[in-house]
């Protein structure tokens, strides 16, 4: 919620430093997530053109001679409608325009040029906010304005927007006026809100017809003689602060009046839907027009304003084009209704059409400012498009406009809270809400306005006693306890994880839970999946089954933005049955370098592996690997990993087709199912004195048939090796035109030592010629030449 501090002022007393401001607001009513200026600028002012030549040579740049108040300067201008007596904004020599641009005294093409006429563009203003007449030259003001005075102020520019943070339950902030009831009570000052003054006629013709449940109020005023023009500047700039792009003066009216009040109105054109309004749903497969000049196709959840046959409007979310204000609309039927929030938000959701509208009608508007806006709106279209106003309107009200009485008990509030408030402290904070309240039976009686529609009991009344007393002011105190508390062992192994990647190199990444509903079986077999019912959008609509899903998107995000060097991982849960807990990491571009050295560390499928080897060991676990076929990771380079013979995750490069549609580079990832790995026993650490015989080392290279994988070949010759073979590791693998096509050489270094005598090399020819025995009987396997 943008919120414009002017706006605020005008109904409370807010002069205080922003820094003031933004710590009352942070911790009396809502987060601030930020603070900034409408235009950052700085040393402007209004000037008159007293001359305008063209420059000579050119014919675009104009010399001109411009009066600022205590000065005359020259100035060159490259605006198409600079001209001969016009008003203009100046930015002086020293100013600082918006991206931090300084202006000075400058030559150009050889002539001396004293500061800057600035567009709107240039102060910062969004090229949509910007009127038609000025969006290709300089601002003109009119002749009202004062040469030397601040063109900002003029304009209603110098203001400061704050950018609250609202919480869903928190309609009421969707409002200026409640904004400034928050401010007041946290500042203990008053509100000042003036009830509207209209200049009316007597003669009204609407009639209203409410055929649905789901609209509880609808209000209906005729407005004749409208003039449609543009709005005044004060009122543009309230809109502009609020991120709303002025139109005309009919839908600003209405736009500024929400922003004041929270209460949407639509303004119709009167004499296209008639005086015969009826509200019911919509018929399933309903066609209408909406403002966007988009198609919309209906169903009977959708709530339909109505000239008594077809649709006019889509209630609450959106007006239609056939009855929408152009420039020549005469006169309109101004709308105040409210309708189900469970109806807008169904409907907002599946037609995908957010509007300021649809966003305060689910989370519920006041009943009692119906009335008011329909009044507010009036004066202003009295005051500002010389209209003349029915003083009669038509409704159908079945709202209940009574306060809310719920009762406080002070002794209950302070053991809740931990505060020693008296009933009179208590009382006075609920006036400084402007809630009444008073004591009642040793209770607190308080009656809840309806603008506070989130409050609903004590629990909630709690609350606002909390936030306004300061949760800076109660007391900070420790838990009453005997117990301890301890991090449980799958807490410390996932600590110790984090660690080990850490310094490994690796970063930890945090991704959404939620992803494209197509994608959820990229990376592992799925029968079925959790999909939310309404997302809020495609790209977030179902719960993932794998991390590697995260990872791929976290590799796009930062490729995209120039890093394509990365080692990530991520522990998170998955969302299967048991929601397990998994570790994914990735590899991309390069791991390691060192220019000195001249030393460069790519990724690939064996670092992965030997990371994943590293980070199992330090948990005390061995992992062994089979060729494995995974839909998005690459045939050939992609294995299951195992651990006591217990599946717990898989190991590959990506899938090209998976790089193309993400636009990446060479990636590798793995995955580990923890909550399965942590229910695998551990190895023991075992304790080895230091050798005191030597050992013997033997390597041999056999050829083998290609489909036979190392491990195998490892773990047979461990097996006939026995006590004496204490290391064996595999150094080279060959596959090429010097052996046959169906085998390969596989290179083993073996190392022999005996921990009771000193072993003799007869000893260790002995035990190699068993292993190549053995190998050539298991595996057809023979040493090559």
């Amino acid at each position: 919620m943008r919120a414009s501090l002017n706006f605020i002022k005008d109904f409370v007393d807010a002069n205080m430093s922003i820094e003031e401001l933004e710590r009352l607001i942070s911790l009396h009513v809502i987060e601030v997530e930020g603070i900034s200026k409408l235009v950052e600028a700085s040393n402007l002012t209004i000037g008159e053109v007293l001359e305008c030549e063209m420059y000579p040579d050119s014919d675009h740049l104009h010399v001109c001679k411009v009066d600022v108040g205590n000065e005359e300067l020259q100035i060159v201008c490259g605006a198409p409608n600079c001209t001969k007596g016009i008003k203009v904004i100046v930015a002086l020599v020293g100013a600082v325009l918006p991206g931090d641009f300084k202006i000075k005294k400058s030559k150009v093409r050889g002539i001396e040029s004293c500061g800057m006429l600035c567009s709107l563009q240039e102060l910062g203003i969004p090229e949509s906010f910007v009127p038609e007449e000025f969006k290709n030259g300089i601002f003109i003001f009119d002749e009202n304005a004062q040469v030397g005075e601040n063109p900002l102020a003029y304009l209603g520019l110098d203001d400061t927007i704050i950018e609250l943070g609202l919480t869903p339950n928190r309609g009421d902030l969707l409002s200026h006026l409640g904004i400034a009831y928050d401010i007041a009570a946290a500042s203990k000052k008053p509100v000042t809100y003036l009830a509207p003054i209209m200049k009316n006629n007597k003669e009204s013709s609407l009639s209203v017809k409410l055929e649905t449940s789901d609209c509880y109020a609808y209000y209906a005023r005729k407005i004749n003689n409208v003039k449609i023009a543009e709005s005044p500047w004060w009122l543009k700039s309230r809109l502009m602060a609020c991120g709303v792009r002025p139109i005309n003066n009919v839908v600003d009216i209405t736009n500024y009046v929400m922003l004041e009040l929270g209460q949407p109105l639509h303004a119709f054109d009167a004499d296209v839907i008639g005086n015969n309004i009826v509200v019911r749903n919509a018929y399933d497969n309903e066609e209408m027009n909406t403002l966007d000049e988009m198609k919309r196709v209906l169903n009977s959840g959708d709530i339909v304003i109505t000239d008594g046959t077809k649709p006019m409007a889509l209630g609450g979310v959106m007006g239609g084009l056939e009855s929408s204000v152009t420039d020549k609309t005469v006169n309109i039927v101004l709308e105040s209704a409210i309708f189900n929030p469970q109806a807008i938000r169904k409907t907002s959701t599946r037609l995908a059409l957010r509007s300021e509208s649809s966003m305060r009608y689910e989370r519920k508007v006041d009943p009692n400012r119906v009335m008011l806006a329909l009044d507010r709106a009036s004066q202003l279209f009295n005051e500002l498009a010389g209209a003349l106003v029915d003083e009669n309107y038509t409704c159908v009200d079945n709202t209940d406009k009574n306060d809310k009485i719920i009762y406080v008990n002070v002794e209950r509030l302070n053991n809740y809270l931990g505060t020693k408030l008296s009933n009179e402290e208590v009382i006075s904070i609920f006036e400084d809400l402007c809630f009444e309240a008073c004591l009642e039976n040793n209770e607190i009686k308080v009656m809840v306005p309806t603008r506070r529609v989130d409050i609903n009991n004590y629990q909630d009344l709690t609350e606002e006693i909390a936030r306004m007393y300061g949760f800076e002011n109660i007391e900070s105190t420790l838990p009453v306890t005997d117990s301890k508390g301890a991090l449980t062992e799958t807490q410390k192994k996932v600590r110790s994880l984090r660690h080990a990647l850490a310094n490994l190199g690796f970063n930890e990444t945090v991704n959404y839970s939620l992803i494209a509903k197509k994608d959820v079986d990229k990376f592992r077999e799925v029968e079925s999946s959790i999909s939310l019912l309404m997302p809020m959008t495609e790209e977030r609509e179902t719960l993932r089954l794998s991390l590697i899903n995260s990872m791929v998107e976290a590799f796009k995000y930062n490729k995209a933005r120039q890093n394509s060097n990365l080692a990530l991982f991520e522990i998170g849960r998955i969302y299967n049955e048991n929601e397990d807990l998994v570790l994914s990491c990735g590899l991309m571009g390069l791991y390691e370098s060192s220019l000195w050295q001249g030393k460069k560390v790519l990724a690939d499928f064996y670092l992965l592996k030997g990371i994943l080897d590293h980070t199992l060991d330090l948990l005390g676990y061995k992992a062994t690997y089979k060729k494995a076929v995974n839909r998005g990771l690459h045939d050939g380079q992609t294995a299951e990993v195992y651990v006591n013979n217990t599946k717990i995750g898989v190991i590959g490069a990506l899938h090209p087709n998976v790089l193309k549609e993400n636009d990446l580079d060479k990636a590798y990832a793995f995955e580990l199912n923890l909550t399965t790995l942590f229910n695998c026993k551990p190895e023991e650490f075992k304790y080895m004195s230091t050798p005191k015989y030597p050992a013997i080392t033997r390597d041999l290279a056999i050829l083998i048939n290609k489909d036979v994988a190392a491990q195998d070949i490892l773990a047979l010759v461990k097996q006939t090796g026995k006590k004496t073979l204490v290391d064996l590791k595999v150094f080279d693998v060959y596959e090429g035109d010097k052996i046959d096509s169906s085998l390969k050489s596989i290179a083993i270094s073996l190392t022999f030592r005996d921990n009771e005598k000193t072993l003799l090399s007869e000893d260790v020819d002995k035990l190699v010629g068993s292993i190549l025995k053995r190998l050539e009987f298991i595996y057809q396997a023979k040493l090559r030449s």
